[in-house]
């Protein structure tokens, strides 16, 4: 697909859908290796090389031992499906292993309340379609190689339909493939299914994590080589008890998996220490957001940033096509909304390029930039919209620290965001900034009415911010 040539085609075909190109095999989206930028051009220190995530997990797929799982977090659009894709691009990935990957939220209602059975359901319907994609279930010895240990699964399946009505498939696609497929797209809204699941022995933790190891073990060895399962989006499972329910209570399921997997998780689980008792023993990456700036001077762009950036913009745009004005000004002050979160980067970018397009402009400019700033801060300013939430969003802001649970899910919604500089701090959304300023500036004059001494003022804020939470 050609780069944008112009802010309307940068606004509502490159920009907006750059997501999905992570993924799709697209035509009409660029390449995937067209928009991956190695993280390693953001802090380029010859002394110190990091090794990014991506050769990270390679190289834990390719060396260890077992059915070994990774584990894999980071906020909400700092890359880890292209850092996935990544892993599966390479050479030496493709040629070792069998690759499936699965993308939650493609197969499962992520909004709702999701139990292990379910998630185990999607993966055993997406390891059907890899069978049937791959004809596997075409191979003349695929009955002997395992095959037959799906049979009662036939009429499971058939009966959760229709009790009276056992299946008489006999091929894998209409017994087992079909039947997987339109179970899993049920799960997604029918109360009845839902509820039939949870209720019949049948479809036990047990029997299904059996049927999804089966499944497993019957496509490495038709395909005569290890699996290497990505399951991306297990991030966006965010109702807690549903990542508690996964991540923590059935961990052993997912780990007993007859295969090597990399595993996304909520970011805000592994400040669980629950969590912390079931990754000791586990390789657990986490995508930092691109470090910035340093926390003294927020203002100031690193070098190593801004080039990273400049990168992702041009992978989108046309040489020579002077889309930005004056370019290097309104990039660094994208990069500086976007706490080092390359979606939100492009968020920034897309919503200038909307406005640009609008008004007939030929360019996005620093004013008309600020302007797109302004409006995403109008749409965020709803989601904080309780006592508790402004509280807990001025009190993040003075301290740069998470001290509670109930902070997590403002982490989680990207209403507060993890900023690196050697160890990490926390912070309201830069776009968001102007306004929890403007708060905390009228609770200071608030407390202040009466009390000249500026310091005993903070005192009071923060004491009473700390207070009003539980702490004082």
């Amino acid at each position: 697909m050609p780069k944008a040539t112009n802010v309307t085609e940068a606004a509502y075909e490159h920009f907006a859908k750059v997501d999905r190109s992570v993924w799709e095999l697209d035509p009409e989206l660029p390449g995937f290796m067209d928009l991956y930028v190695d993280r390693r051009e953001s802090d380029p220190d010859p002394e110190q090389p990091t090794i990014p995530v991506f050769n990270q997990i390679k190289h834990q797929m390719l060396n260890a031992r077992g059915p070994s799982k990774v584990f894999l977090t980071g906020q909400k659009g700092s890359g880890k499906s292209m850092e996935l894709r990544r892993v599966l691009e390479d050479s030496a990935i493709q040629q070792r292993f069998e690759l499936v990957s699965v993308i939650i939220s493609e197969r499962i209602d992520i909004q709702q309340h999701v139990d292990i059975r379910y998630l185990l359901l999607v993966l055993a319907a997406s390891l059907a379609d890899h069978i049937v994609e791959q004809r596997f279930d075409q191979d003349a010895g695929w009955v002997d190689q395992g095959g037959a240990s799906l049979d009662p699964w036939i009429q499971h399946l058939a009966r959760l339909q229709s009790p009276e009505a056992p299946s008489t498939a006999d091929d894998f696609k209409l017994g087992i493939k079909i039947p997987l497929v339109e179970l899993s797209a049920a799960l997604r809204s029918d109360e009845q299914i839902r509820e039939k699941i949870l209720k019949s022995d049948a479809f036990s933790v047990t029997a299904v994590t059996r049927l999804v190891s089966d499944l497993i073990v019957l496509i490495g060895r038709l395909a005569k080589r290890d699996v290497l399962l990505i399951l991306d989006d297990g991030d966006k499972l965010t109702d807690q008890n549903t990542a508690r329910g996964i991540f923590i209570e059935h961990a052993g399921t997912l780990e007993r998996l007859p295969c090597r997997a990399v595993i996304t998780f909520p970011y805000w689980l592994h400040f669980d220490q629950r969590f912390h008792a079931v990754t000791t023993e586990r390789p657990v990456h986490v995508l930092a957001n691109i470090k910035v700036a340093h926390r003294e001077t927020p203002q100031e762009v690193l070098p190593g940033a801004f080039l990273f950036f400049k990168t992702v913009y041009s992978r989108l745009v046309e040489p020579g096509a002077k889309l930005i004005e004056p370019e290097n000004e309104v990039i660094a002050e994208a990069v500086r909304h976007s706490a080092g979160i390359p979606r939100e980067f492009l968020r920034v970018l897309q919503r200038g390029f909307t406005l640009a397009s609008g008004l007939d402009e030929p360019a996005l400019t620093l004013p008309r930039l600020k302007q797109a700033v302004g409006e995403l801060r109008r749409g965020m300013i709803p989601f904080t919209q309780t006592r508790a939430t402004r509280q807990q969003l001025e009190r993040i802001r003075l301290t740069w620290s998470l001290d509670r649970p109930e902070d997590w899910v403002l982490l989680d919604a990207l209403l507060v965001v993890e900023l690196s500089n050697d160890k990490p701090w926390y912070d309201a959304h830069p776009i968001l900034r102007k306004y929890v300023d403007e708060l905390l500036m009228e609770h200071r004059r608030r407390i202040g009415v009466g009390i000249d001494d500026a310091d005993e003022v903070e005192r009071r804020l923060l004491g009473e911010l700390l207070g009003e939470s539980g702490d004082a």
